[in-house]
């Protein structure tokens, strides 16, 4: 009976989290939606909208370090609570916003709060209640940043048509105040020892969630490889630089897919409609690559990733009809979703378990080169007229992205390699 009820507290725990991803999921995906309203209102260019969103990408990548030690010395629950604090007050500024600096300042306070708020705290959540079953945590909170997109994108589309961009802002800052601090505020508790239990104990038979041929390496796990180690590998700067592509391409579409549908003839409604798809796709290839690395080489499930995610930005030129932007929504959703699953993933599997943090951590900051792809992709229209220039740039640098998993090497001798130094 205690197991029982301990395991369902820490699931109440995760959900309040969700919760909070869900809310801000929504908060990210729907910033394309809002971007021509802008541009007509005040006269503001593409580019210059677009840099809000690099904005909040760097910040919330800067500042992740900054944010594991507030959640380290004060718990998960008041990183959610106080981030999202900071966002509903940034995002109803946003709806009496009349000048560029005050859209800046609120894309910076949101970038701030969605590094406390999103998957820093989630994940030590997560480890915090869970051993066996902390990915299986950790995937349910990745996936709902896509599901919060999926279901509310589409939603404030419609309410922007509707009640105006001003009014939707208010709308969804009451969606996240719901979300992201009620709900966390009442049911999230920071670790099992908050509630009178003891951390779960960890089934060794069922903790691997590597595939048969991932387990040669995990036999032996490399605890001792350290991140000045790691920095010496190419597969290091080949993962971080996987990672970098992915998220400029994402950034790239999630700021600009709106509004290149309906320069390619789409109406709103359906552009609004497939840019919500791309996260609910994003979500499938989260969850399918969970399951698939269970009997499937990761390195294996990157490379089909990526491939995934370059035929998305082949057929990105050539949309003229709805049917043709869902595709790409699909493809790219999924294969972007599964690339940064299996990312992540890889790192463990080379470098092992002991320096995972620090290495990870390195990782995502050098990843911020990804922030560019919006206003890359904004100037570029400005200065031409055209996105043209834009996916063509999409598509080589995702192909340069394939090329760079198909060259990491086998696992299997590296990570020992590197331990035995």
């Amino acid at each position: 009976m205690l197991i029982k009820g301990r395991n369902f507290r820490g699931w109440m725990s995760i959900a309040g989290a969700t919760a909070s991803i869900f809310a801000l999921g929504a908060a990210m995906y729907s910033f394309g939606v809002f971007l021509p309203w802008l541009c007509k209102e005040f006269d503001w260019t593409r580019g210059q909208v677009s840099i809000g969103m690099s904005v909040l990408v760097m910040l919330a990548s800067l500042l992740a370090p900054a944010a594991g030690f507030f959640v380290e010395k004060f718990g998960p629950r008041r990183a959610i609570t106080g981030g999202n604090i900071v966002i509903v007050l940034a995002f109803v500024s946003l709806a009496y916003q009349q000048a560029l600096w005050q859209f800046y300042f609120a894309y910076s306070a949101i970038g701030i709060g969605t590094a406390f708020a999103a998957l820093v705290a989630g994940s030590t959540l997560a480890t915090n209640w869970f051993t066996r079953k902390a990915p299986l945590a950790i995937s349910i909170l990745t996936a709902a940043s896509g599901i919060g997109g999926l279901v509310l994108v589409p939603i404030i589309g419609l309410l922007i048509g509707r009640i105006g961009w001003r009014d939707t802002y208010l709308f969804l800052s009451a969606v996240i105040f719901a979300f992201g601090v009620l709900v966390p505020l009442v049911i999230v508790k920071n670790r099992p020892e908050d509630v009178g239990t003891s951390r779960e104990r960890m089934d060794s038979a069922t903790e691997n969630t590597f595939s048969q041929n991932d387990r040669v390496a995990q036999a032996h796990p490399p605890d001792d490889v350290t991140l000045h180690a790691a920095l010496r590998t190419r597969e290091f700067w080949l993962l971080t630089a996987l990672r970098s592509i992915a998220i400029f391409v994402f950034v790239f579409f999630t700021a600009h897919q709106a509004v290149y549908l309906t320069d390619q003839g789409l109406s709103m409604k359906i552009a609004a409609f497939t840019l919500g798809v791309l996260p609910g796709a994003s979500v499938i290839g989260t969850l399918a690559v969970g399951f698939l690395a269970l009997k499937t080489s990761l390195k294996w499930l990157g490379i089909v990733s990526t491939a995934a995610m370059f035929a998305s930005t082949i057929i990105a030129p050539l949309i003229r009809s709805a049917p043709m932007a869902f595709v790409f929504s699909v493809l790219f959703g999924c294969g972007y979703g599964a690339v940064l699953v299996c990312n992540v993933s890889l790192i463990p599997l080379y470098f092992g378990k002991r320096h995972f943090s620090k290495i990870l951590g390195v990782s995502i900051f050098l990843s911020i080169f990804g922030m560019l792809g919006a206003p890359v992709g904004g100037f570029l229209f400005d200065a031409q007229g055209t996105y043209f220039t834009a996916l063509i740039i999409m598509s080589a640098i995702t192909a340069l992205g394939l090329i760079c998993i198909i060259s990491i090497r086998s696992h299997k001798a590296l990570p020992l390699k590197l331990a035995q130094k």
